[in-house]
C-alpha cells in the first residue's frame, strides 16, 4: 500500500468453530469404559488359549469349563482351586497369577479414573467432522452476519469446506451480535463459527470452559496489527511497546477480565459449574445391574437343573415300573 502501514503482530485471529459439549456417556455400561474393545478381546483369547494348554498338559483330568472358571475367577481375585495340579506346573501358573494380577490391578486403578471423573461422548473436533454432520442434517452452522466466513468456504480447495459453505448459504444461517452475547446459537446440534479471540471473550472464562467446547481446528489464521500512516514517525517504537505488551501476556489478561464481567453479567442457567458430587445411585447403576444379571442367570440355571433332576427321576421310577412289569 502507498499511504498505509502496518506494525508488528500483537495477536492471531484464528477463525474456528465451538459447540456444547455433549452429555455425560450412560453408566450402565462403565464397567466396560476401562479397556478398549481390542484389550477385552485379547483377554478373552488369553484366557481361553490358557485353558486349552492347560488342558492339553493336565490331560482328561480336569474339563475345559473348569479351567476357563478358574483362570476367569484369578482375573477377578479369586484363589485358583485346582487342588496338588498346581503343584505340578508352578511355572505355568505363577505366570499366569502375575499376569492376572497386572489386569486386575490395571482395571481396578482405570475404573476409579471413570468413577470420579465424569466420561462425556466425543463430540465434532475438527471443519471435516463439521461439514460431514452438516450434509447428514444432525448439525446446523452459523457465522456472523456481514463477515467473510462463507464467501471463503466456497473459495478453498477443500471439497468438504465448499459443500458446508454451500449448505449454510443456502439456509442462510447467519446470526447478529445480539445473538452472539445470548449464546442462542450454540448448543449440541448448533454449531457457531467465529475467531477464537471472541470465543475468549465470551466462553473464556473457567465456568463456561465446562460446558462449551471450542475446537483446535482452524478455518484460516491472520495476524492482527495496527495501521500507521507510511509516514509515521514512531513506528519502531510502537512495534517495541507492542511486543512488550504481547510478551508481558496483559493483552490475553484484559481478554480474561473482560471474560469475568461478561460471565457475571449472564444468567446462571447460561453456564455450568464443575462442583465435586458424591457418588449415587446412578453411578452405581452398572454394578447393581450386574449383580442382578448374575443372580437371575444362577436362579434360571438351578431351576434348569430342578426340573431336568426331576423329569430324569420320573424317567427311572417308570423305566423300573416297566421291567418289574414285564419280569412279573
Amino acid at each position: 500500500m502507498e499511504v498505509v502501514d502496518f506494525s508488528s503482530s500483537y495477536a492471531l485471529e484464528e477463525t474456528t468453530f465451538a459447540l456444547k459439549k455433549i452429555g455425560m456417556k450412560p453408566t450402565m455400561a462403565y464397567l466396560l469404559y476401562p479397556f478398549d474393545v481390542s484389550v477385552w478381546i485379547s483377554l478373552v483369547g488369553a484366557i481361553v488359549l490358557s485353558s486349552v494348554t492347560i488342558l492339553f498338559l493336565f490331560g482328561k483330568r480336569l474339563s475345559l469349563s473348569d479351567i476357563f472358571l478358574q483362570l476367569f475367577s484369578s482375573v477377578v481375585r479369586q484363589p485358583l482351586q485346582l487342588g496338588n495340579e498346581i503343584q505340578k506346573m508352578k511355572i505355568v501358573f505363577s505366570a499366569w497369577l502375575c499376569f492376572a494380577s497386572v489386569i486386575s490391578l490395571c482395571y481396578s486403578a482405570s475404573l476409579l479414573s471413570f468413577l470420579t471423573v465424569p466420561v462425556l461422548d466425543l463430540p465434532i473436533q475438527n471443519f471435516r467432522q463439521l461439514s460431514q454432520a452438516v450434509q447428514a442434517g444432525t448439525h446446523q452452522s452459523f457465522v456472523l452476519k456481514g463477515t467473510s466466513t462463507i464467501p471463503f468456504l466456497l473459495k478453498s480447495q477443500e471439497e468438504h469446506l465448499v459443500k458446508l459453505g454451500k449448505i449454510m448459504e443456502f439456509h442462510k444461517w447467519y446470526y447478529n451480535i445480539s445473538q452472539l452475547i445470548k449464546g442462542s446459537h450454540i448448543s449440541a446440534r448448533t454449531v457457531q463459527i467465529q475467531s477464537e479471540m471472541v470465543f475468549d471473550l465470551f466462553y473464556g472464562a473457567p465456568d463456561f470452559k465446562a460446558n462449551v467446547l471450542v475446537s483446535k481446528d482452524h478455518l484460516a489464521v491472520w495476524p492482527m496489527a495496527m495501521a500507521v500512516n507510511k509516514n509515521f514517525c514512531c513506528k519502531l517504537k510502537l512495534n517495541r511497546i507492542l511486543s512488550r505488551l504481547q510478551s508481558s501476556g496483559l493483552y490475553m489478561k484484559y481478554l480474561h477480565d473482560e471474560s469475568i464481567k461478561i460471565l457475571h453479567g449472564m444468567s446462571r442457567e447460561a453456564y455450568v459449574r464443575n462442583d465435586n458430587k458424591q457418588l449415587n445411585i446412578h453411578d452405581l447403576s452398572g454394578a447393581i445391574m450386574l449383580l442382578f444379571v448374575g443372580y437371575s442367570i444362577s436362579i434360571a440355571a438351578l431351576c434348569v437343573e430342578i426340573i431336568y433332576f426331576h423329569l430324569r427321576g420320573k424317567v427311572k421310577v417308570s423305566d423300573c415300573v416297566r421291567r418289574h412289569f414285564f419280569e412279573k
